[in-house]
C-alpha cells in the first residue's frame, strides 16, 4: 500500500463514516498541524460534528476558523510551509494567518488555488 500519511487515512475513514449516513460526533486525537488544518476545512464542508482533542479539551473543528476562512486554510498552509520552515524565517503560522486574512486580495487569490490551470 505504500507510505500513506496518517491524515489521509483519518479523513478517508471519516468520509466513509459520513457516507454510510452516520452523523454521530467524531473526535480526532491528533497534534499534527496538517490534521488540524484539514479538520478545519472538512468540518465546514461536511455534515455532522467533527471535533479534535487538544490536550484535555475537545474543540469543535468549525470553531477553529470562520467558514469563509476554511476555504483558504489549506492553500495557505501549503504555501506557508511546515512549522519549522515558517519558524526559521521568524514568522509563525498564526502570524501569517492573521496577516493574510486581513487582506481581501490575498484571500481572493487563495480561494482560486486549484480552480484554474494557471
Amino acid at each position: 500500500m505504500g507510505n500513506i500519511e496518517a491524515g489521509t487515512i483519518i479523513f478517508f475513514i471519516y468520509s466513509e463514516i459520513r457516507k454510510s449516513g452516520i452523523l454521530d460526533p467524531v473526535v480526532i486525537d491528533a497534534e499534527d498541524t496538517d490534521v488540524v488544518v484539514l479538520s478545519a476545512f472538512v468540518a465546514h464542508n461536511t455534515d455532522g460534528i467533527l471535533a479534535i482533542k487538544r490536550k484535555k479539551d475537545i474543540i469543535n473543528c468549525r470553531d477553529l476558523c470562520p467558514e469563509d476562512r476554511a476555504e483558504i486554510i489549506v492553500p495557505l498552509h501549503i504555501f506557508s510551509g511546515c512549522g519549522t520552515t515558517s519558524e526559521f524565517y521568524g514568522c509563525g503560522k498564526k502570524t501569517v494567518y492573521d496577516k493574510i486574512t486581513k487582506s481581501q486580495e490575498a484571500c481572493s487569490l487563495l480561494q482560486q488555488v486549484g480552480k484554474q490551470l494557471q
